[in-house]
């Protein structure tokens, strides 16, 4: 590296030190040129540094949910691998995977996605309100770049959104070679030659390179996507499972099947929930908790409209179906549970059954059942006046 001794006599230094500044402006002034892209490489250090979790949290969690996972052949297969992964670290001994182990290989990225999206969420407001070292450097080179090509290269195998996040707080725009908007397509000459598509000169962008993914890309019919709607990205594993699509096929309330009403009632909720949290600058609900535990709170097996064995009062459909929601649910969707979703699920019928929701998050979610559920108002007053007709 023809400039690797200004760099090595940097030694390891906290962002929030009055030093930083300094070494900063050195690096501007050492390093960088008004003709050259500066180019920055970030690792697991800077996710942590924000509160997301590194591989070895990842190599945690991969652990509790593959060794008890409901799939024999998956689990069978994850226990295969933990020896390697134990001796040589999870990245060195998830490259020993193969394609006759795809089973196991889309589990992993599910809870790996799951993972740390949940993780992101949590933190997402502390993240665009912390003031670090990486967005002084960022604000730094903003000012830096040439004039005629205004490119900052960032690489980072991380698969979080910090880089986009700290970006979109600097004002800096960011290339990933994607194109669109809520469902963005990668088209790689957008990222191998950016001049072609935006305007480089006087104007600053970040050109993000992620080896390894990112949480909000998918992979569909061979063709890449990003995807910038959160909700959509918490849900979608659910969304298109076969156990969830057969809802679209029972009937809720009216003529609104059960799929549609609990997706009215998840992505609601998920966006009031949002917007408290933005108006008070901090975490008053768990956004990602709500999504699931809202979208699973009708997930009863038999539709009740087609059940027509007399029962006792106390057992008929609306005393009983939060408790078969929540059966179902750890049945199917196991990885999503924990104590703040089956509240949210099991609780969901207050005051009809009579134990009130325990957290925030389950008290909205009874509100804003109880609101969509008005949508079957007019259906009611409709068949009121066939009755008369």
């Amino acid at each position: 590296m023809e400039r690797g001794v200004s760099l090595v006599r940097y030694r390891k230094i906290s962002c929030e030190s009055d030093e930083f500044d300094d070494i900063v402006v050195n690096l501007k002034n050492d390093v960088l040129s008004r003709n050259n892209i500066p180019k920055i490489i970030l690792g697991t250090g800077l996710s942590a540094s924000y509160g997301v979790p590194g591989m070895w949290e990842l190599s945690e969690e991969l652990k509790r949910k593959l060794e008890v996972h409901p799939v024999g052949k998956i689990k069978k297969a994850w226990k295969e691998k933990e020896t390697a992964i134990d001796k040589y670290g999870l990245e060195e001994g998830l490259k020993t995977l193969n394609s006759s182990e795809i089973l196991l290989i889309k589990e992993i990225k599910k809870i790996t996605a799951k993972f740390i999206l949940e993780k992101e969420q949590a933190k997402l407001l502390e993240i665009y309100n912390k003031d670090t070292g990486f967005e002084k450097l960022l604000l730094y080179l903003n000012n830096t770049v040439s004039v005629n090509n205004g490119l900052i290269d960032i690489m980072t195998p991380n698969y979080d959104r910090i880089v986009e996040i700290v970006c979109d707080k600097c004002g800096i725009p960011v290339i990933t070679g994607f194109n669109g908007e809520v469902f963005k397509r990668f088209e790689p000459l957008r990222l191998k030659n950016p001049g072609n598509y935006v305007n480089l000169k006087n104007n600053c962008f970040v050109r993000l390179f992620k080896p390894h993914g990112s949480i909000n890309w998918v992979l569909k019919d061979n063709q890449e996507y990003m995807i910038n709607d959160d909700y959509y990205l918490i849900v979608k594993d659910i969304l298109n499972s076969d156990e969830f699509i057969k809802r679209k096929k029972y009937r809720h309330h009216g003529d609104i099947s059960v799929y549609e009403h609990s997706l009215k009632v998840s992505r609601l909720s998920y966006e009031i929930a949002k917007k408290i949290n933005l108006a008070l600058k901090r975490q008053v609900f768990n956004e990602y908790d709500m999504a699931i535990g809202a979208l699973l709170h009708d997930f009863y097996y038999k539709p009740y409209t087609e059940d027509h064995t007399k029962k006792p009062f106390f057992k008929q459909h609306g005393f009983v179906h939060a408790r078969e929601a929540l059966d179902n649910s750890r049945k199917f969707f196991p990885q999503y549970m924990n104590k703040k979703v089956e509240n949210i699920i099991l609780r969901h019928m207050f005051p009809l059954n009579i134990v009130p929701p325990k957290y925030l998050e389950s008290w909205l979610i009874t509100l804003t059942d109880k609101y969509v559920s008005l949508e079957v108002v007019p259906y009611l007053l409709k068949k009121l006046v066939r009755s008369f007709s």
